[in-house]
């Protein structure tokens, strides 16, 4: 299985808070977030993606469908979706991921960079797949 990239800097700037009820939903989400990438090294990848699937739902609620972490946490989505031999719904959540970068972020952050190696490996497997099957 091929190397998938992803950024594990829990860091990112996040917006004004809105209420006390906002930071705790956060809290919330970074404990899922702790919570599947412990499951990722154990190899779990299943139990991490429901995880990290819960994890995005809040953040989307508290920070809005185009911040830096959502893409962040789209971008472990899919890595967990190849891990589990699903190339098809991992490259739909980093092109989701991408999406979200590519307006909040600079040109060339190191997130987009990641973001498009892991499209770069995801396509790559479809079409060596792809070419396998028209071989046989």
């Amino acid at each position: 299985m091929d190397f998938m990239y992803f950024m594990v800097n829990e860091n990112l700037p996040s917006r004004a808070r809105r209420s006390e009820d906002t930071i705790s939903e956060q809290d919330v989400a970074n404990q899922m977030g702790r919570y599947a990438a412990l499951n990722a090294k154990k190899g779990e990848w299943r139990e991490a993606l429901l995880a990290w699937k819960r994890a995005l739902r809040i953040y989307k609620a508290c920070l809005g469908e185009e911040h830096p972490k959502v893409a962040t946490v789209l971008n472990k989505i899919g890595v967990a979706y190849y891990c589990i031999g699903e190339p098809f719904y991992a490259y739909d959540s980093f092109d989701k991921a991408l999406e979200i970068q590519e307006k909040v972020l600079l040109p060339g952050d190191k997130q987009i960079c990641v973001t498009l190696q892991n499209i770069s490996l995801v396509t790559s497997e479809v079409l060596r797949e792809s070419h396998s099957e028209l071989s046989d």
